[in-house]
């Protein structure tokens, strides 16, 4: 498979806005010919919780530096890169709020994947316009 047939899907959000749900409803919709590689922000709390309910449903990795574009990036890069290698589309799952360009931009680092959609989730409750 060419790496550069990657589609990366990156999620990002507070604790508790849906991403994990968006996650499995995405994975449990998948085609035959789909191979889906989720990589959880490990933050030490959620992340054990959110891999065990995605393992059901794809290869699951956490990457343990609990913020993907605040602190040395080589961990989640190496990751992606080698998952790019072997499945058709990846899940980055993340927590917090992060500018979209600033994630557009750690993916293009990437020769070798092609991001497609950043998405940000908030819980409406909470949103006040």
């Amino acid at each position: 498979m060419s790496p550069m047939n990657c589609q990366i899907v990156w999620l990002t959000g507070v604790p508790g806005s849906g991403k994990t749900t968006l996650t499995a409803r995405i994975l449990g919709q998948q085609d035959q010919d789909q191979r889906y590689a989720c990589i959880l922000n490990d933050d030490g709390t959620s992340g054990a919780v959110d891999g065990e309910a995605l393992a059901r449903l794809a290869a699951v990795t956490a990457v343990g530096n609990g913020c993907f574009t605040c602190s040395d990036p080589s961990q989640l890069m190496e990751t992606i890169a080698r998952h790019a290698e072997n499945f058709t589309r990846i899940i980055v799952e993340g927590f917090g709020f992060v500018n979209g360009e600033e994630i557009h931009r750690f993916l293009r680092l990437l020769p070798r994947a092609l991001p497609r959609k950043i998405v940000c989730m908030f819980d409406a409750a909470y949103f006040e316009p």
